[in-house]
């Protein structure tokens, strides 16, 4: 039980993503398997759970917990592949994507991959460990333009610049292969009422650079409504404010039927809406959730239908 992952917004999420209980299902980011555990009581023998996780050893654990279930396909690949990943297993439609864009618990702690800066290990950082790109790549090799500009956009902290700077000044004298060192660099630049959420946010923005989390997002989410069974269901779990509002764009944008600039006469766009929106608003968790799981205070939950 140890490296379960405590999954959030349990029971929002079987809420709108549920729509046909002996549909079709792809959790994109399975881990090691707490949402489908809450998902897979409330469909039936006949449904179908396609599990989707780029990380080998999480999907490992994940096989094992659900090994007497046999409704469950497994696939080690990148959700950004959603659509080939289908087709392969023998589906060309969906009732329901799950979404969770959280780092899990196993993960964090039990990887060995230096995604926390609680711990002093290698500067890795990658979800799938066949790519060769890590954090190491990045921090050593990365130009100090680039090196500020993806720590800046993507940690949106006031510190980004100048540890850059520090990094740049730090690896032309060694290379910096651990993230003790990384730690070391980001404590020099950020003062102590600040250096937590620095360095939580520091090491964010690196692991969202080495994975193409957004890019990754992106790329699923064009291909997603296309898979959907009218009525099919959408669920996307952000954590980070780019995340949310790559969602947020495109559920307006799906849900709209003219997308032509406010100042065109008539519409020549002939974009038709393929979705609702189901979530007048992002949902967060309760007070009582937070509590018990500090991991999921910054969650917010879009769910969105596909129409006819």
């Amino acid at each position: 039980m140890a490296n379960y992952h405590v999954p959030v917004l349990v029971n929002e999420t079987v809420k709108y993503l549920i729509n046909n209980i002996d549909g079709v299902y792809v959790d994109c980011t399975a881990g090691t398997g707490g949402h489908i555990e809450a998902i897979s009581q409330h469909l039936s023998k006949n449904a179908v759970i396609i599990a989707i996780d780029g990380d080998e050893q999480s999907l490992d654990i994940c096989k094992n917990r659900f090994k007497n279930m046999n409704n469950i396909i497994y696939a080690n690949d990148n959700f950004k592949n959603i659509k080939k990943i289908i087709f392969t297993n023998g589906y060309t439609k969906l009732d329901g994507i799950l979404v969770d864009l959280g780092l899990s618990n196993f993960l964090l702690n039990s990887s060995g991959r230096g995604f926390t800066y609680k711990k002093d290990e290698p500067l890795d950082m990658r979800f799938i460990t066949s790519q060769k790109y890590t954090a190491r790549s990045f921090l050593n090799n990365a130009p100090f333009e680039e090196l500020k500009s993806e720590l800046k956009k993507y940690s949106e902290d006031r510190y980004a610049a100048k540890i850059a700077r520090e990094i740049i000044k730090e690896r032309a004298t060694q290379p910096i292969e651990t993230t003790g060192q990384l730690v070391s660099i980001i404590k020099r630049v950020a003062p102590e009422p600040f250096l937590t959420k620095t360095l939580s946010r520091i090491f964010q923005a690196i692991r969202i650079h080495v994975n193409k989390e957004m890019e990754n997002l992106q790329a699923l989410l064009e291909q997603s409504i296309s898979i959907l069974n009218p009525g099919g269901r959408i669920v996307i779990i952000s954590y980070h404010s780019i995340e949310d509002r790559i969602v947020k764009n495109f559920f307006k944008t799906e849900s709209t039927d003219c997308i032509c600039p406010d100042n065109f006469p008539i519409c020549t766009c002939n974009h038709k809406k393929t979705i609702k929106i189901l979530t007048r608003k992002h949902i967060t968790p309760g007070k009582n959730e937070i509590e018990k799981n500090p991991n999921a205070r910054s969650a917010k939950l879009r769910a969105a239908e596909r129409l006819n």
